[in-house]
C-alpha cells in the first residue's frame, strides 16, 4: 500500500502522516463522506473521483460477489468483491443503495470496443422480503432488460456545496454511492464531524488516503461542518506534545523506521479528556485498517 501511494501520489514513504494538515485536506477532496437526510434518519454518500466504471462493467465490479478480480492487486483491501455489500444490512428497512458512476476518460476502457464507455451508469440495490417462493431475504439491483441504465452528461451535481447543500458541486467522473436511514448507534448519529469522525479514525488508523467528512443535515449549529479523517497515526504526528517521553526518546517511533509495530503512550493529563481521539488498546491493522483490537 505504501509503495502504491508513494508511486501514484508522490507522498513521502507512502504515508499521509508525513504531510501537513493543509496538504491532507487538499488530498481529502478526492474522497468525501457526506451526511444528509435528517438527524434521526441520516443518509450517507461516498463520493470519489477515482477510476469509476462504465455501465457495462457494473455487474463485474460494484455488483459482483465472490469473484477474485483483485487477488493480483496487492495494495487493495477487498479480494472477493464483497466490500460494498457489508453496508446493506444496516441500510434501513429495505437496504436501498444508489450507485452512480462514470469511468475516468483518461483510463483505458476495460473492453476496447465499448460504445457506452463514456456514459454514466446507475442502479438501485434493495432487499426483497422473504415470501412463499423465497424463504430468505434477497438483494436485487435495478437492470431493466438485464442492462444497467445509463445517460450522457459532462458532469452531475454529486459533490457537496456549503452547508447545508449536499448536492451543489460537479462530479465529472468517478463514483457516487448513497445509502438511506443508515443504522448507527445513537451517539454516532450526532454531528458527523465529531463522534462519527472519531469512531472512523479508531478503525482507519493509517488510511491510504484521507477522507473529507461533510455534515449537510439541516438544523445543526457548529463551528465547522467539514473535517478531514487522516487516521490515528496522523493525529499522533500532528501532536507530538501529547506523547509521553522516557529518557528523551519517544516511545512512539516513526512507522517507516519500525514497520512491525507502533507504541504510543499518551500523557496522563491528555488521556483523561482525549479518549475519543486516543483510543486505548492493542490494535491489529492490515493496510492501515484495524481488523482486531484488545
Amino acid at each position: 500500500m505504501r509503495q502504491a501511494i508513494e508511486t501514484f501520489l508522490d507522498v513521502k514513504h507512502g504515508q499521509i502522516q508525513t504531510l501537513d494538515a493543509a496538504s491532507r485536506t487538499r488530498l481529502a477532496g478526492r474522497i468525501q463522506l457526506v451526511a444528509s437526510g435528517t438527524k434521526e434518519n441520516p443518509a450517507y454518500c461516498i463520493v470519489d473521483d477515482g477510476e469509476g466504471q462504465s455501465p457495462d462493467q457494473f455487474p463485474n465490479t460494484f455488483l459482483s460477489l465472490v469473484r477474485d478480480n483483485k487477488t493480483r492487486i496487492p495494495f487493495v483491501q477487498g479480494k472477493f468483491n464483497m466490500g460494498g455489500t457489508g453496508v446493506l444490512q444496516f441500510a434501513g428497512v429495505h437496504s436501498f443503495q444508489l450507485i452512480v458512476s462514470r469511468r475516468q476518460p483518461d483510463i483505458p476502457p476495460a473492453v476496447a470496443s465499448n460504445p457506452r464507455r463514456d456514459l454514466w451508469g446507475f442502479t438501485l440495490i434493495r432487499r426483497l422480503d422473504p415470501g412463499p417462493e423465497q424463504p430468505q431475504s434477497t438483494y436485487v439491483y435495478l437492470a431493466p432488460g438485464n442492462g444497467i441504465l445509463a445517460f450522457r452528461a459532462d458532469a452531475i451535481n454529486g459533490r457537496p456545496g456549503r452547508y447545508p447543500e449536499a448536492y451543489a458541486n460537479e462530479l465529472k467522473a468517478g463514483t457516487f454511492i448513497k445509502i438511506w436511514n443508515y443504522k448507527l448507534p445513537g451517539r454516532l448519529k450526532s454531528l458527523a464531524t465529531l463522534d462519527l469522525r472519531y469512531a472512523l479514525e479508531r478503525y482507519l488508523q493509517a488510511p491510504a488516503l484521507p477522507t473529507r467528512v461533510c455534515e449537510r443535515r439541516p438544523g445543526y449549529r457548529a463551528h465547522y461542518y467539514d473535517t478531514t479523517i487522516s487516521g490515528l497515526l496522523s493525529i499522533l504526528a500532528d501532536k507530538p506534545e501529547d506523547i509521553e517521553l522516557d529518557t528523551g526518546s519517544p516511545l512512539w517511533s516513526q512507522l517507516w523506521e519500525m514497520s512491525s509495530h507502533e507504541i504510543a503512550v499518551i500523557r496522563e493529563e491528555v488521556g483523561d479528556g482525549g479518549s475519543d481521539r486516543y483510543p486505548a488498546g492493542v490494535f491489529f491493522t492490515v493496510n492501515g485498517s484495524s481488523t482486531g483490537a484488545r
